[in-house]
């Protein structure tokens, strides 16, 4: 899948008609549109979206405002807009896609036509033909804002519901609730029909009990989640604001806020990675540590039998049994009860042993290697705590000139900026709170599903003894037996995500990374940048601005290439196929510096991505990314996106007067003129 064109009418920044025709040039995947902030270039990513979906981007401001301003000024109630987007699909049929809003109505129109001449498709098969394109859910992966990657990669949750979306298995997970949910019914219907008093009645009540908890938890989980969604959303936004002062002193400390506050959840990321390290690599020393006193024990035992002589036995405890009973020699001799030579053979009896029991005993004379286990073990475990009492420096270093920093923030901002301080402050707290609630809950979670399972298997094995309705009884298990296929191929299916995205993240980093770094994972799949140190020893690294991005454009890069890897795939009833999809970013090298911007423009023109489509400011596109896309002849496409602003709008552009022009090849153009009318708005100019 390709699109060919998106045309925009009076859609929010965007005043009359405005079109652009992408590049579908195989050779030529690349489209650039340049703008800058604050001139519309999120409302072309906003209006692909609305189009297709009937709502804007995530963490869009004032969503509410679909419909030009000024168009709406001047037309009242006969005012409307109107987005059209042109798409051909993997077997080179055209799509039109054209969504319209009237001011009157409050509901959004899709119609949808297809082939060269147009023709109308159904209606009802609008909706299906966009899902067969680009499923809703994944769309979030291939139509990307930048200042979502901030947080793509900090946040487990965001982790675990980019792989499932990816994997097209996302409704899967829906199904398998349904069945629990199912399976719970049936369970108090069950009991409703066993005897009162019953074990299986007892086990039913004891399984409600669990499961509504869990319910609970889970309802409450999703809840957090999508809160803390909000707050980050809304924490990036007022970042923004304070990024964008036109006070110097408070551009620079925000952005070096942000990177410290970064830096610290990257800190206790590793520091609660190490916890879970610690713990397994010491946990193979811990039966040889608890056997220690024993063998020592057993040594000391040992040595004073071998001092009296009496261990180990010359004899064997067993032949002289046979001889006793035998009553007679192996040499022939006879040997009667009562004589001396039985009073001997009775007397060695006593100090004799059998194989087995010399052989065990022997077995425990190992102090000494129970003992030089004990040493590594110490050696291992002092390393660690080294490790440990690193971390917890860092992160009390980090937490102080946090706390430096925000009260010299607060000191010196004026009372706007004061409030949006105030209010990002209070999100943060907010967030921390709900991300501390999202922690326990699952933690709880898992704590709860573990208490229930031996009530589950002693109700299931009530369940099979009792004598019930039949009908009952195979509807259950055939939920059961369901449940735990569904289970088992899901986690099949994420294994298989986690390895692919795992491997190609390394491969970027291997091949385009500034320093010797590498990408590791966590127990929750949160990646991780370690960096090589003297020795060769790899230690979590300060995750700078321009790291962190490196390090979210792979990940992103690499689900849109899981994507495309699965579009062949058929698709079953429990996993849709993948997609090839364009993939749509705005602005996603944010701050940068130029030792990154190769890399991640690197990562970007090699992407397994038949259609690109990027927006970028003038200080985003000049220098690497402007080098690479050059030197490879990628760019089929490129527009402008002109602000025609009022003198209030131009104030309040930054860095009006360096982002006023932009040299694109030999040639220079003006992004940012004064507008002749008493409004601003943008609009589109193709750049041959």
């Amino acid at each position: 899948m390709k699109l060919i064109s998106l045309r925009v009418k009076d859609f929010r920044r965007f005043y009359g008609d405005q079109e652009i025709n992408f590049s579908t040039d195989p050779k030529k995947t690349f489209t650039i549109i340049h703008a800058e902030n604050g001139c519309g270039k999120s409302n072309l990513l906003n209006a692909i979206n609305w189009c297709l979906y009937g709502e804007l981007v995530k963490g869009t401001r004032q969503p509410e405002l679909i419909i030009n301003t000024t168009h709406f000024l001047q037309n009242g109630k006969r005012s409307y807009t109107e987005v059209r987007l042109s798409i051909v699909d993997d077997n080179g049929k055209k799509l039109v896609f054209l969504r319209r809003k009237n001011t009157s109505e409050t509901h959004s129109i899709l119609r949808a036509y297809e082939g060269e001449d147009e023709i109308p498709i159904d209606d009802r098969l609008v909706r299906k033909n966009i899902e067969a394109l680009i499923p809703k859910e994944l769309s979030t992966y291939f139509f990307f804002h930048g200042e979502g990657l901030k947080s793509l990669t900090t946040e487990a949750s965001n982790i675990k519901r980019a792989v499932q979306d990816i994997q097209g298995v996302t409704d899967t997970f829906a199904v398998l609730s349904e069945i629990e949910r199912n399976k719970n019914t049936l369970q108090g219907k069950i009991n409703k029909t066993a005897k009162a008093g019953s074990n299986l009645a007892k086990f039913s009540e004891d399984l409600k009990t669990y499961n509504d908890i869990l319910d609970k938890k889970r309802k409450a989980l999703t809840e957090t989640e999508e809160s803390r969604d909000d707050l980050n959303i809304d924490i990036d936004l007022l970042d923004k604001d304070l990024r964008n002062s036109n006070v110097e002193l408070i551009k620079d400390k925000q952005k070096e806020r942000e990177y410290l506050e970064k830096h610290l959840v990257k800190l206790k990321n590793n520091y609660k990675n190490h916890e879970h390290k610690k713990f397994e690599s010491c946990r193979s020393f811990y039966k040889d540590v608890i056997n220690l006193n024993i063998a020592k024990k057993c040594t000391d035992v040992f040595k004073k039998l071998e001092a009296d002589e009496l261990f180990p036995a010359d004899l064997s405890e067993n032949l002289l049994n046979i001889i006793v009973e035998k009553e007679k020699c192996i040499c022939g001799t006879e040997i009667k009860i009562g004589s001396t030579e039985h009073k001997n053979i009775e007397k060695w009896r006593t100090v004799s042993a059998s194989a087995g029991f010399t052989a065990h005993v022997l077995s425990l004379n190992k102090y000494d290697s129970y003992l030089q286990t004990a040493k590594q073990f110490n050696i291992v475990l002092s390393n660690h705590e080294e490790v440990k009492a690193s971390l917890e420096e860092d992160i009390n270093k980090c937490e102080k000139s946090l706390d430096d920093l925000n009260n010299l923030l607060k000191d010196g901002l004026d009372k706007d900026l004061s409030d949006l301080n105030d209010k990002r402050q209070q999100k943060r707290k907010d967030r921390d709170s709900a991300n501390k609630k999202i922690s326990d809950l699952n933690r709880e979670i898992v704590d709860f599903e573990r208490r229930k399972t031996p009530y589950q298997m002693k109700y299931d094995q009530e369940l099979k003894k009792s004598k019930l309705d039949p009908i009952l009884e195979k509807q259950y298990d055939l939920l059961a037996t369901a449940k735990d296929r569904l289970e088992k191929m899901l986690g099949s299916y994420e294994k298989e995500a986690k390895t692919f995205v795992k491997d190609r993240i390394g491969e970027y980093f291997d091949k385009y990374a500034t320093k010797e770094f590498r990408v590791d994972f966590d127990e929750n799949f949160l990646p991780t940048l370690e960096e090589m140190n003297i020795g060769g020893k790899y230690t979590p690294a300060p995750e700078s601005t321009g790291e962190s991005l490196l390090k979210n454009i792979a990940f992103i890069c690499s689900l849109v290439e899981f994507s495309n890897k699965r579009k062949d795939e058929r698709a079953t009833s429990f996993q849709i196929k993948g997609v090839r999809s364009p993939l749509v970013i705005d602005a996603p090298f944010g701050d940068a510096d130029g030792r990154y911007s190769s890399a991640l423009a690197n990562i970007l023109t090699n992407c397994d991505a038949d259609q690109v489509i990027i927006f970028l400011s003038k200080k985003h596109y000049k220098g690497a990314f402007e080098k690479i896309t050059d030197s490879l002849k990628n760019v089929g496409s490129r527009y402008i996106i002109d602000n025609y602003a009022t003198g209030e709008d131009q104030k309040n552009l930054e860095d009006i007067e360096d982002n006023k022009d932009i040299k694109i090849g030999s040639k220079t153009y003006t992004q940012i003129h004064p507008s002749k009318e008493d409004f601003g708005y943008s609009s589109l100019r193709e750049i041959k």
